[in-house]
Order: structure tokens, then C-alpha cells, then sequence
């Protein structure tokens, strides 16, 4: 997937913007809010995805972080009264749209804490050098079995292993080269049970390795 923004002044909690390269389901379009929740180190990561028939142009962009769910509503709130929200962006992409998905996701603290990974939200994507190939980032999804214990497991298998996975890929190749996990959670809203990684990665080239 590569990373692109969009008009995010208007939803500050507008965290990524997502077109889809390759694998799974092409034509889509995945943006990712990151909302804090008060009286909690936890945050909410909001997940909308859109089927659409042409990819859409965007720009990168620095996130920004709004402090509760309510936020959220106020966000939506002021951009539907945007003109800039609703005839530069919205009049255009609906047009596009053939399906759209929306989910909450939490944050698997401890699986970010072992890949040493700073808190959902502050993560920038450096700038990419000029002739450089651009950044990649790769969104894994997962499916687990039902019941309670299911995401527990995953996330206390993951967050063992994960250190591991990084140390071994950057004895192995070029700093420059070594992916870094930006996300790593699990659903609250939605389909249940889901679990997601989301990597970033030099380049394309740099994904296979």
C-alpha cells in the first residue's frame, strides 16, 4: 500500500491515507484516524476503507492527533460545514465509491512496546530522498477463531517473537532496508476478532526481502 494524504486540516485525527498497490483487493482506499481516549494510555484507531473504481491522488501529510472521541464528532462536525471538505474532496471521490467499510481498532501495547514502537499516532514517515523509489507499507490482516481468548493469545505470541523479527532483519540487511512496525491491534468495533500489522518498508524491493 502506499502512504498518501489528503485535505487533513480539516479531520486533524486524519492519520494515514492508504491506496492500494498490490495484493487482496486492488482499487481501494484505506484512511486511518487515531483518537485518544481520555482518563486511558490507550488509544482508538479508526479504520475506513473504500472500494473505488480509480485510485485517488493525494499528498503526504504530518498527522495530528485530537484528544477524545468526541473530538471525533466535532471534527466530522466542522468538516461537513467545509466547503473545501465538501467540493474538493467528498463531491469528487463519492462519485468513485462503490463500497465502504468502517471499524475501531485498539492498539496491542505490548506488541508495540517490544518492537520499541512510540505511541499510535506520533509515528511520521520520514521524507523520501529525491530519486529515491517511495516508501511502501504493507497492512496484514488476520482472522482469528472465535472466543475471548483468541486475541490474548495473538498478541502475547506476537509481542515474544516481534523483537526477534527485528533483530534478525537487521543483522541481515542494510539499515536503510530494515522494515519498522508502525501498528499493531486488534478490533473493538466491527467485524471481531480481526488483528492487523501494518509495516513500513524502504521500498518495494526492500518489502520482498
Amino acid at each position: 500500500m502506499c502512504a498518501s494524504g489528503g485535505i487533513h486540516t480539516l479531520h486533524p485525527s486524519l492519520h494515514r491515507m492508504f491506496a492500494c498497490d498490490t495484493g487482496g483487493t486492488l482499487n481501494r482506499v484505506v484512511h486511518f484516524y487515531n483518537y485518544v481516549v481520555c482518563c486511558s494510555t490507550h488509544s482508538i484507531n479508526s479504520t475506513h476503507m473504500y472500494m473505488i473504481v480509480a485510485r485517488l491522488i493525494t499528498q503526504q501529510f504530518t498527522p495530528h492527533i485530537t484528544q477524545s472521541l468526541e473530538a471525533r464528532d466535532q471534527a466530522r462536525q466542522r468538516a461537513a460545514q467545509h466547503t473545501e471538505w465538501q467540493q474538493d474532496y467528498l463531491d469528487h471521490s463519492r462519485p468513485h465509491v462503490a463500497h465502504q467499510t468502517s471499524s475501531l481498532w485498539m492498539p496491542a501495547m505490548p506488541i508495540l512496546h517490544a518492537a520499541r514502537v512510540v505511541q499510535p499516532g506520533q509515528f511520521v514517515s520520514p521524507q523520501s530522498s529525491p530519486g529515491t523509489p517511495p516508501v511502501l507499507y504493507e497492512l496484514r490482516s488476520y482472522q482469528l477463531t472465535h472466543g475471548w481468548g483468541a486475541v490474548p493469545a495473538w498478541v502475547e505470541a506476537f509481542a515474544s517473537g516481534v523483537g526477534s523479527k527485528i533483530e534478525a532483519a537487521a543483522s541481515q540487511l542494510d539499515p536503510s532496508m530494515v522494515p519498522t512496525l508502525v501498528f499493531a491491534g486488534y478490533s473493538e468495533v466491527g467485524d471481531m476478532n480481526c488483528t492487523m500489522e501494518l509495516w513500513r518498508h524502504a521500498s518495494s524491493t526492500a518489502c520482498t526481502r
